[in-house]
C-alpha cells in the first residue's frame, strides 16, 4: 500500500479489505489498552485497535477486515478478543 493510497481517519490510517488482502500477515488486531496505543477521538481507549508491523504503526481497520481478524481468531482458538458474541464485537469497535 502506497503512502498515498493510504485513507486517513484523524491520525490513523485506515486499512480497507482490499489493502489488507495483498498482504494480511502485516497487520495484526492488538488491545487498544496496550501502552502506545492511541485514544480514540472521544479521549477513550479502543477496545481492539489495528497494527501495520510494516511501518510500526496503529492503524484502524474498515469494519470487513475487523470481521475477518475476528473470525480468524475465533477459529484458531486464540484468546484475542475478550466477548463471547460477534455482535458485542462489532458494537464496540
Amino acid at each position: 500500500m502506497e503512502l498515498k493510497d493510504r485513507k486517513t481517519n484523524g491520525t490513523l490510517h485506515k486499512v480497507n479489505r482490499e489493502a489488507y488482502s495483498l498482504n494480511p500477515k502485516r497487520y495484526i488486531l492488538r488491545s487498544g489498552r496496550e501502552e502506545g496505543a492511541p485514544a480514540c477521538p472521544y479521549g477513550n481507549h479502543y477496545q481492539w485497535i489495528g497494527y501495520d508491523l510494516e511501518l510500526q504503526e496503529y492503524i484502524r481497520f474498515t469494519k470487513s477486515v475487523f470481521k475477518i481478524l475476528v473470525k480468524e481468531s475465533m477459529q484458531s482458538g486464540e484468546k484475542v478478543l475478550e466477548t463471547n458474541t460477534e455482535k458485542t464485537l462489532f458494537d464496540h469497535y
